[in-house]
């Protein structure tokens, strides 16, 4: 939604961190209706001077708040791991938390003009969203929207990329294997075209 209310700009910091506060979803028929603050995270102690200095509390309390989530991502692959019966430290030192994104949604006088993110893959092995007082995340079929719901007090985990001891000729991986850098060019070429950019990444494609 376009007028006097709608937030504006995008804000790169010299720091090392960019905030933003709207934009046009890919679709470029939507906007896109949020703040949002992001920032590297790895190596932790190399990326810390990178942060807002403001609020002051905000630096240790982000620290603590990480340390955290990659005690529980690493929790989380281990017992992915135990029932998928992997060896014991399979996915070890392969997640750590690369970087920190924060949404606020503002309340809008028409949400159906307006989408909180655009369509999007996650590219890292393992992302944890933690929804706050938001609706809950969305995924999108047939070219509608469909309410995932939130539950309150817990994070969203979702996974990518199948471990390669579970691959074989009898079962083998739909989707091939990308760094990053390959992900975000393949994405940058399709757009919101959630199927193309998949068709992109088959294995046989």
């Amino acid at each position: 939604m376009q007028g006097k209310d709608a937030p504006t700009g995008i804000i790169p910091h010299k720091k090392g961190y960019v905030y933003t506060r709207n934009g046009f979803a890919k679709n470029g028929t939507h906007n896109l209706w949020r703040e949002n603050l992001k920032h590297p995270c790895h190596p932790l102690e190399k990326c810390i001077h990178l942060w807002p200095d403001t609020p002051t509390r905000y630096q240790k309390a982000i620290t603590t708040y990480l340390v955290e989530i990659q005690k529980l991502s690493s929790r989380i692959l281990e017992m992915i791991g135990e029932g998928l019966g992997l060896e014991k430290g399979y996915f070890k030192d392969t997640s750590e938390v690369q970087l920190l994104s924060s949404n606020f949604y503002p309340p809008c006088a028409d949400p159906s003009l307006t989408l909180g993110i655009s369509s999007h893959l996650d590219p890292s092995l393992i992302t944890l969203v933690y929804q706050g007082g938001s609706s809950g995340l969305q995924f999108i079929k047939d070219g509608e929207w469909i309410n995932v719901g939130a539950s309150p007090n817990a994070f969203v985990v979702n996974i990518v990329e199948p471990a390669k001891v579970l691959v074989n000729e009898r079962e083998p991986s739909l989707y091939a294997a990308s760094q990053y850098k390959d992900y975000v060019q393949i994405n940058g070429g399709y757009g919101a075209h959630t199927a193309a950019i998949l068709n992109a990444m088959r294995q046989d494609s």
